[in-house]
């Protein structure tokens, strides 16, 4: 197995040797990483000089490919001498690019109807590339993968050791060069981040793994685990059969335990869970209209809102992709404000009549209207939804109820929205934001 690791003059060294330092974590027969450079030395951002240990050409016969970031990528992209260096491919091999290198993969057409991660200097470019930059630190499509930030070269790393060596052999890398007293949420944030993104047969740790001894366990756990208790990182814990759970950590693992649920907990993520929605999960979304949104903002505190509209207010653009739209509320944008921190949410929707609820996890953005066709009436933009994960839950405890009205003031194309009453009131009048319709004179009646 050979990584090589492209690092152009004024390379970034956090991409670069970080990346060098965490695949080499793996010690197998044949396990090769390189630096491989446009000419024999290289000098970095900083001025720090290496020798390259292969040379661009070499790239071509690799099992897997690292685009490094540095100073002169716009200039090394308008270079054909170097780009013609280049003949990389995805059927073949694995790639993946840090930062600036998403500006290589671009140029090379190997982005093509894939979204990215990248830096935000290099974002613009990116985007006039026509490519659609997630606001995330990792993503991944088939065998090509980007990362945005100099600190998420290790998910990069680990992307590359979980698809070849497994999820055990990433971990084990992870842990080692992850800070002393914090290595458990390292991981776990780590593992993450990338896990949605590696394929459903990629191999799992064993039952214990290395990692999961009592350096991860929870000192202060308020729930004994028990004896035949592991410790695993959150959102990755083991399921039946040595599998990985997308669900579970050792928070759920220990109430499980401890109430005797953990064989039915493994049954229903086994035969529920799932990476994408459905048509019958197309259906009974977009006949709802209402939804209920769970976000976090950058402190860790979280909030539920409600969101509502005519049914189909909701769109599944498709199986991995819902969307919706962000209406004038009272501009406290508290959920859109936690999406812009941490793009992660959960998605609740409720049948009160059938009844019926399906939950899904995933990494939401904000884009502008014109990217939905077509747009919501009145809309401030529309909210997309990246689907990781989708399953159903019991109805049981569902209230039945009727629709005794919806509301008037869902926006509706050709037809005036009315002014909720309490944008008139007093405390309320000079505070408004120009333009806001609570602003012009109230129609008379009748």
């Amino acid at each position: 197995m050979h990584i090589a690791i492209l690092t152009f003059q004024g390379f970034n060294e956090l991409d670069s040797l970080v990346d060098l330092g965490v695949l080499n974590r793996v010690k197998r027969p044949g396990w090769r990483v390189s630096l491989c450079g446009p000419e024999d030395e290289v000098r970095s951002m900083n001025g720090v000089t290496v020798r390259a240990q292969s040379l661009l050409e070499d790239a071509r016969n690799a099992d897997a490919v690292i685009v490094g970031s540095g100073i002169h990528t716009r200039e090394i992209v308008q270079r054909p001498e170097l780009m013609q260096r280049l003949a990389l491919d995805p059927g073949r091999q694995l790639l993946a690019a840090q930062c600036s290198g998403t500006l290589v993969l671009a140029t090379l057409g190997l982005l093509d109807q894939v979204p990215a991660c990248t830096d935000l200097t290099t974002k613009p470019w990116v985007q006039d590339a026509g490519i659609r930059v997630l606001d995330q630190p990792f993503c991944a499509s088939g065998n090509v993968a980007t990362a945005g930030g100099c600190l998420a070269a290790p998910y990069l790393a680990a992307w590359i050791i979980a698809r070849s060596e497994g999820i055990d052999a990433a971990e084990a890398a992870l842990h080692y060069v992850a800070p002393v007293g914090g290595k458990a949420s390292y991981v776990a944030n780590a593992l993450r981040n990338i896990s949605p993104y590696l394929p459903a047969g990629t191999r799992a740790a064993p039952r214990r793994s290395r990692l999961r001894d009592s350096r991860l366990r929870r000192r202060r756990h308020p729930w004994p685990a028990g004896p035949a208790a592991t410790s695993t990182p959150l959102g990755i814990g083991p399921i039946a059969g040595g599998a990985m759970s997308a669900l579970y950590g050792e928070s759920h693992r220990a109430l499980q335990r401890e109430f005797d649920t953990e064989r039915l907990a493994d049954r229903l993520e086994q035969r529920l869970s799932r990476t994408a929605l459905t048509d019958d999960d197309r259906a009974f979304i977009e006949r709802l209209d209402l939804l209920f949104l769970a976000s976090v903002d950058e402190r860790g505190q979280p909030t539920c809102s409600y969101k509502g509209g005519d049914p189909g207010f909701v769109r599944v653009i498709d199986p991995r992709t819902v969307a919706f739209p962000c209406y004038d509320g009272n501009g406290m944008f508290l959920s859109m404000g936690n999406v812009a921190a941490h793009p992660q949410v959960g998605l609740l929707f409720i049948d009160f009549q059938s009844p019926r609820r399906l939950r899904v996890h995933g990494r939401a953005r904000r884009e502008p209207l014109t990217t939905i066709t077509p747009p919501w009436p009145e809309a401030q933009f529309a909210v997309v939804v990246e689907v990781e994960r989708v399953f159903p839950n019991c109805p049981r405890y569902i209230h039945q109820r009727g629709l005794e009205s919806r509301s008037p003031f869902v926006p509706k194309a050709g037809a005036p929205t009315p002014v909720p009453a309490w944008k008139r009131m007093e405390w309320a009048v000079d505070v408004l934001p120009a333009g806001d319709p609570a602003n012009l004179p109230a129609s008379p009646p009748g």
